[in-house]
């Protein structure tokens, strides 16, 4: 079955709509426009999708340099060596996930990214919609690059962009009590993503969504029993699921 009947067949021809995403391009028909920012751009829909927001507006949202350590014994945290390096996954494949939810509006959930590294997950939540945004980091210095990327583009672009950065290990993290989409990019080893698999069974609640990309350890994480997977066919790099009662 072709990709475009069957995300029609899944009501997720929106996000599609005869429109290839390839290594940072928009294919349409003969035309292949590069997905850029210019300052002025950002708003809902043009978003953080390309490595000139780092040139255009001084953030550092990549890690190009690999030039801060997850895994540094000083941080304050039992779990400091169950972390992997950040890496920050791809935006336009979150945009693309965002979009083709089965929801009325993402203004009415809260967008909260486990591992959020430099905040690059967050902001493209908060440009996109969603009603607030969190990045949730155990790395200090991963969390001041991240309020440092925020207040630049708060002060370059728009104000009371609605995210919160949080230094806490995600086995620590308590959720709120609303309708989430959790996201996820293999940020932690199984220790943790047992413990953060059991909050979200105890605490998440239903109708919220669960965004895994780069999922190592979805075994761990399908133990929680109010989790249901879907959309198997269309992509293996991540997984989503819907929170049931």
């Amino acid at each position: 079955m072709g990709k475009l009947k069957l995300l029609t067949l899944l009501g997720l021809k929106s996000i599609y709509e005869g429109c290839e995403l390839i290594s940072g391009r928009r294919k349409k028909g003969k035309h292949i426009q590069k997905l850029t920012i210019e300052e002025g751009e950002l708003g809902l829909g043009n978003t953080c999708l390309d490595p000139n927001v780092e040139r255009v507006f001084s953030c550092d949202m990549y890690d190009f340099k690999r030039d801060v350590n997850r895994l540094d014994p000083r941080i304050a945290s039992r779990n400091v060596f169950l972390g992997f390096h950040y890496t920050m996954g791809s935006l336009i494949k979150l945009q693309i996930i965002l979009r083709g939810l089965p929801v009325n509006s993402l203004s009415e959930y809260c967008f909260i990214d486990l591992g959020g590294g430099k905040g690059g997950p967050a902001i493209e939540a908060s440009l996109l919609g969603c009603g607030k945004a969190v990045s949730v980091e155990y790395s200090e210095p991963l969390c001041g690059i991240a309020r440092k990327n925020l207040r630049v583009l708060e002060e370059k672009y728009r104000k009371g962009m609605g995210i919160d950065v949080i230094c806490k290990d995600a086995s620590l993290y308590r959720f709120p009590k609303c309708p989430l989409i959790i996201y996820m990019y293999n940020p932690f080893k199984g220790p943790v993503m047992q413990r953060v698999a059991q909050n979200i069974q105890d605490q998440v609640t239903p109708g919220s969504f669960v965004i895994y990309s780069n999922p190592l350890y979805a075994d761990i994480l399908e133990k929680a029993t109010n989790l249901k997977r879907m959309y198997k066919e269309i992509n293996k790099s991540y997984r989503l699921y819907s929170v049931e009662k």
